[in-house]
């Protein structure tokens, strides 16, 4: 009797055992549905072993192999154990994440946006005694006919009848989809020296892994050297996953590369996407019908069979952090994915964290850099150091700032100033004994708020009322400073 290990989406360090009933074929990877005590489950097929810990009258079989859904490839279950072990979460719940929203709810194939005849289709429907002289059935029929075949929208005009005919042929297997040839991606735009010798040093020719760490000024074109990178990895037929941190950024980002690419199969995954729609997407990336996956954290678990790139933007932000139920840092996971694939790694970020800046420095990670901006007429604006403690500042603002300002309004332009605090003086002082207002649950100074007559902890959130004096010495003339 085969037992079959599964990993679950329990809150448990464990592998479970089930009987794999005659007739089921399973490998690593496949998704199942079994029952853990009243609870009906799905979980992943981890190995497939002949004997189990456990009396045989303990296991339970498995009830459904879920056709619908394909295997796990072997780099993420992999990957799953990586996250499981590195960040110490539960195996089934790591690989819970790498699934599509599957819900309960009758899966459907989803519509194919062109269709033709299938083999079967011709020799039953294309026979002299089948033909009929329905105008619809036969307009139907020429339309399909060709290798091209007819698309779905042109199918819908034909009429109700035709389109219930047209989905019995396809119930019936008498039609088929029509796959869509991937095209190359159209030339970009030029770059300038500096970017190209960028792409060329992130690139390793052949293909292996590699990280690289693209740091460039703003402005400096590290998005144009993103979507080289990603047009050349397309153009040698393989797949780009390119990770963005927040998911407002996807739009612009999709808008901006289907201008850029427009040849390119593109699709875009997060969370708030509708979960038919998210599990159409990662089916498409599943298959390899998606050349180019833009997405959040989520997406780095996304399957890619021709995986050849990932490119991690703004890597230092602290969204790709993932601090609800499994947690772990998608950059990392990106990086020991493009490992484990054998493909090279891209983290940008005009402010690199400290611990990709200190691996580029021991030359562990290669260090491109952008010193210049793209554009040579939008040079980098001029930064100046203006003391605010003179004389003859104004509540911190000196002459010149004010000069500044002055001349921008004056300009019909506007100015903008930032604040670096809030409330009224960062520290409260005892003139007499140097007492200062200090929080009772964190060693941080407390902040004078004016208007709310109150003393804040902006680190914890204690919040206590303005003593009226001092409490070491009594003294009343207590100094807000700052």
């Amino acid at each position: 009797m085969a037992i079959v290990r599964l990993a679950l989406p329990v809150n448990t360090h464990q592998l479970f055992d089930y009987w794999l009933p005659a007739g089921l074929d399973i490998a690593p990877g496949t998704v199942v549905a079994v029952k853990l005590a009243l609870r009906r489950l799905v979980g992943v097929a981890v190995d497939v072993v002949e004997t189990s810990e456990l009396s045989p009258d303990k296991l339970q079989p498995i009830e459904e192999v879920l056709g619908n859904v394909p295997p796990l490839p072997d780099d993420l279950l992999e990957l799953g154990r990586f996250v499981a072990a590195y960040y110490q979460q539960p195996i089934g719940q790591c690989l819970a994440q790498m699934l599509p929203p599957l819900g309960r709810a009758r899966q459907r194939n989803p519509m194919a946006s062109r269709y033709r005849l299938s083999a079967a289709g011709r020799e039953s429907l294309l026979q002299p005694g089948a033909r009929t002289r329905s105008a619809r059935r036969e307009a139907l029929l020429g339309s399909m006919s060709d290798s091209d075949g007819a698309l779905t929208e042109d199918i819908r005009r034909l009429g109700a009848h035709a389109w219930r005919m047209f989905c019995a042929w396809r119930r019936n297997g008498m039609v088929e989809p029509v796959l869509q040839v991937l095209a190359a991606p159209t030339q970009l735009a030029s770059l300038n020296a500096e970017q190209r010798t960028a792409v060329e040093a992130a690139l390793v020719i052949p293909p292996a892994y590699a990280t690289s760490l693209l740091q460039g000024v703003t402005g400096s074109g590290k998005t144009e050297v993103y979507l080289e990178a990603a047009a050349r990895t397309i153009l040698a037929g393989r797949q780009a996953l390119l990770l963005v941190p927040e998911i407002n950024l996807t739009p612009q980002l999709e808008q901006r590369i289907a201008c850029a690419l427009p040849q390119v199969s593109l699709g875009v995954m997060h969370s708030r996407l509708a979960d038919g729609e998210r599990r159409r997407r990662w089916l498409m990336a599943a298959r390899g019908e998606l050349q180019l996956v833009i997405g959040t954290r989520l997406a780095v678990f996304v399957p890619m069979p021709n995986l050849g790139l990932i490119v991690v933007d703004e890597e230092h932000d602290a969204s790709f952090k993932q601090q609800d139920g499994v947690r772990y840092h998608a950059r990392d996971v990106a990086i020991y994915r493009a490992r484990l694939r054998s493909v090279p790694v891209i983290l940008g970020s005009a402010t690199p964290s400290l611990e990709s800046y200190a691996q580029a420095i021991r030359g562990r990670y290669r260090w491109i850099r952008l010193r210049e901006r793209a554009t040579a007429r939008k040079p980098l604006p001029e930064v100046r150091l203006v003391p605010n403690r003179a004389p003859d500042n104004v509540e911190g603002i000196s002459a010149q700032l004010r000069s500044a300002i002055a001349e921008r309004l004056a300009r019909g332009e506007q100015a903008l100033l930032f604040i670096n605090r809030r409330g009224y003086a960062p520290s409260l002082l005892c003139a007499a004994c140097g007492w200062k207002a200090m929080c009772r649950r964190c060693s941080a100074r407390l902040v004078l708020h004016r208007h709310s007559s109150t003393l804040r902890c902006h680190h914890c959130g204690h919040a206590s009322p303005i003593p009226l004096a001092c409490p070491e010495c009594g003294n009343i003339d207590l100094l807000p400073l700052g």
